[in-house]
C-alpha cells in the first residue's frame, strides 16, 4: 500500500479479522436470494485502489442518474476526478477516465489552487446537441468554476461561473436534467441550467445562506431545496416558478413578504455535512456522527442513529437502493451498517492499515460492495460466502481469494 509508484495500486485482500457488530446473522435465503443482512455480516476487504495524487479523497459517490451507468462510480481529491467501472471486471475496479483540474482561459490569474472538492451525476436530458445514451460528470472545487463532462466525449462540454467561493457541494435535481444546484464558501446556493444557449443566463437562482452552508439537496419532486448550515441549522427554500429568470434571493426572515424561505429547523448543534432524502423523510447527519431522520413538513424527529468516534471530521453517508439500510464512516477509520429503521447496527468494517479518517462512503447496486474513502486510497468490501472461505483454507488458499492473516 505505501509504494511510492506514481501508478494507481490495487491489492486485493480478505481480512478474516473483522468482527460483526451482530453475532446472530444466520444463512437464509428470501424467496431464492441471500438474506440482506447476511450479506452485510460477510462482507471481508477484497480490494484497495491507492490514488497517484496522494492527497485526501474527498467524495466518492455512485452513479444512480441511470440505472445503464450504475456501474460507474467516481472519486475526487486533490486535482483529480477518476472514474471506475465497479461491475465489469470482477473482482477488480477498473479506470474509465481520468481528469485532471489544471488551468483554463477562465481560470483566476491570482490563484493557483485546482483542487476538487464535490462531484455528483447528471443524466441526458434529451436536448439539442446532446449525445444519446451519454451521461455527465459534474465537478466542483477550489477554482470556484462547475466543470461538466461528457463521459460518452470525455471532455469537458461546459463551465458554469459565478460563486466567489470553493464549491464544497453538487446536486442534480430529482426529475428535470437539465438542473444542477450548487453550494459553496461564499455562503450562498446557486440554481443552474447547464443547457442554456446564453452563459449568462444559466444561472437561475442565487439563495444567500445568511451563514456559512455546506450542503443542499431538492425535495423528491424538486419544489423545495434543503440546505445545512454550518451551525447545525437547515433551512427550507421554495424553488418557485424558474420562468422569471435569474433572482438573487437574500435569506433573512422566512415572513418576509414574498420570500422563498419557508421554515427553518434545527435537529442539530454541529456542523451538516450530509443530507438524504428517504422518501417523504429527511435523513440529516452532522460532523459530531448524529444521523436524525425526521419529517421535513412537520418537523418530527422520527429517530437518531449514533456513528461512534466521528471526532468532529466531515463523512458522506449512503443508503442502500431498498432503502433499508445506511453506512457511514467515522473519524478513526471505521465505517458502519445501520439498519434505518430503529437504527440498530449491523456491521463494522475495519482494518489494521486503516487508520484515517472516512470521508465518503457508498453501497454498490446490488449491496453486495460497499466502498469509502480514506487519505488516498479507495477500498472496497464485498460480500463472500463463507463456504468459499472456508473452502479456500481447506485447499491452502485459491487464486480467487486471498486471505490475509493478522499477523
Amino acid at each position: 500500500i505505501a509504494s511510492d509508484s506514481s501508478d494507481d495500486e490495487k491489492v486485493e485482500i480478505i481480512d478474516e479479522n473483522d468482527e460483526n457488530i451482530d453475532k446472530n446473522g444466520k444463512n437464509e435465503e428470501k424467496s431464492g436470494e441471500v438474506d440482506q443482512e447476511f450479506v452485510f455480516k460477510n462482507m471481508h476487504l477484497r480490494h484497495i485502489t491507492k490514488e497517484n495524487h496522494g492527497s485526501e479523497i474527498n467524495q466518492i459517490l455512485i452513479n444512480h442518474s441511470d440505472p445503464r451507468f450504475s456501474n460507474m462510480l467516481v472519486t475526487v481529491g486533490d486535482n483529480q476526478a477518476n472514474v471506475y467501472d465497479n461491475e465489469h471486471m470482477g473482482k477488480h475496479l477498473d479506470i474509465y477516465l481520468h481528469f485532471i483540474n489544471k488551468e483554463n482561459p477562465f481560470s483566476d490569474s491570482k490563484r493557483t489552487q485546482f483542487g476538487l472538492k464535490t462531484c455528483c451525476w447528471m443524466r441526458e436530458s434529451g436536448g439539442e446537441g446532446e449525445l444519446r445514451d451519454d451521461v455527465y460528470l459534474v465537478l466542483g472545487g477550489e477554482d470556484k468554476m462547475i466543470h461538466i463532462i461528457s463521459i460518452k466525449r470525455t471532455k469537458v462540454i461546459s463551465l458554469l461561473r459565478g460563486h466567489n467561493g470553493t464549491i464544497v457541494d453538487l446536486c442534480a435535481h430529482p426529475t428535470n436534467p437539465r438542473i444542477l444546484l450548487s453550494v459553496s464558501m461564499d455562503n450562498t446556493i446557486k440554481m443552474w441550467d447547464i443547457h442554456a444557449e446564453d452563459p449568462s443566463t444559466s444561472c437561475l437562482r442565487t439563495f444567500e445562506f445568511g451563514g456559512g452552508v455546506n450542503v443542499a439537496l431538492f425535495n423528491p419532486s424538486g419544489t423545495k431545496i434543503y440546505g445545512g448550515g454550518t451551525h447545525g441549522n437547515i433551512r427550507v427554500m421554495e424553488v418557485g416558478d424558474l420562468s422569471v429568470g435569474k433572482k438573487l434571493v437574500r435569506i433573512t426572515k422566512a415572513s418576509e413578504p414574498g420570500s422563498l424561505v419557508r421554515i427553518e429547523k434545527r435537529h442539530h448543534t454541529a456542523s451538516i455535512d450530509c443530507l438524504k432524502f428517504l422518501g417523504d423523510r429527511l435523513v440529516s447527519k452532522s460532523v459530531d456522527g448524529k444521523i436524525a431522520v425526521w419529517d421535513p413538513l412537520s418537523g418530527k424527529l422520527d429517530h437518531e442513529i449514533r456513528i461512534n468516534n466521528s471526532r468532529n471530521v466531515p463523512c458522506r453517508f449512503d443508503i442502500s437502493k431498498d432503502g433499508l439500510y445506511l453506512c457511514c464512516g467515522n473519524g478513526d477509520g471505521q465505517v458502519f451498517v445501520h439498519k434505518i429503521q430503529g437504527g440498530a447496527a449491523i456491521k463494522k468494517m475495519e482494518h489494521r492499515k486503516l487508520k484515517h479518517a472516512v470521508k465518503s462512503a457508498a453501497f454498490s447496486r446490488d449491496n453486495r460492495n460497499i466502498l469509502f474513502t480514506s487519505n488516498c486510497l479507495l477500498w472496497r468490501f464485498d460480500f463472500i460466502d463463507p463456504e468459499v472461505i472456508k473452502a479456500a483454507r481447506e485447499a491452502g488458499g485459491v487464486p480467487e481469494v486471498v486471505v490475509e492473516d493478522d499477523e
